[in-house]
């Protein structure tokens, strides 16, 4: 039976930022992190020149550059990531920073136990009785897909199949969901709040999705 490894999860906002502010007791002091917990209860590696500046407890990395800011997690066993959290943290301590869009990427890979469980999963990609397929008349397709498609009032999605890893028992998928928080140019911090509050909710809807195929396989 296919399973799932997940890779990472991060949430980008793109929006003046300002590097110089990230530190340890910066991210203490405000409660943006929680201290009491791993793996933030570790010392950080702490890197800061006037471009940018990154501090990673584990994997749990936090990074602000001037017109980015990014809080990534890796190697997980569930979506239920601290990351989330830590966003909505930062932004209710800076909530006058402006922020243009705010994206959330969920990363993971399939892992099949055949070549032929691979091939399945493929049909669900591309059915071998679809009209390209009869179109291209070739054998040994490798499909990947990207679909983009509007999820809530102000947010869309764009889910990402990879090909097939050169030995067929490995895809790699990757999730973005995306929305643009401002409003008459300016940054709507009520839309930023409410969405990433939702976040949880999106993660959701990806793992959904996934069960769905494999289920379907």
């Amino acid at each position: 039976m296919a399973t799932i490894q997940k890779n990472f999860a991060s949430v980008v906002a793109l929006g003046d930022q300002n590097p110089s502010i990230l530190n340890i007791d910066f991210l203490k002091n405000n409660k943006i992190i929680s201290v009491d917990h791993s793996p933030f209860d570790q010392k950080p590696n702490f890197i800061s020149t006037p471009p940018f500046a990154t501090i990673g407890f584990g994997p749990v990395e936090i990074q602000v550059e001037e017109q980015r800011l990014q809080v990534r997690e890796a190697g997980l066993s569930d979506w239920n990531t601290s990351i989330f959290n830590i966003a909505m943290n930062y932004y209710k301590v800076l909530k006058y920073t402006p922020v243009k869009t705010v994206g959330l990427n969920l990363n993971c890979q399939i892992d099949f136990e055949n070549a032929e469980e691979s091939e399945v999963f493929q049909k669900l990609l591309l059915p071998e009785k679809s009209k390209i397929v009869e179109i291209i008349s070739k054998d040994n397709v490798d499909v990947s897909i990207r679909l983009r498609y509007p999820h809530t009032d102000c947010g869309k999605v764009l889910l990402t199949i990879d090909r097939s890893s050169p030995n067929k028992l490995q895809r790699q998928l990757n999730f973005n969901y995306e929305f643009n928080c401002l409003k008459d140019g300016q940054t709507d911090w009520s839309m930023v709040e409410t969405e990433l509050s939702n976040i949880k909710n999106i993660s959701d809807y990806f793992s959904d999705i996934i069960d769905k195929l494999l289920e379907a396989m």
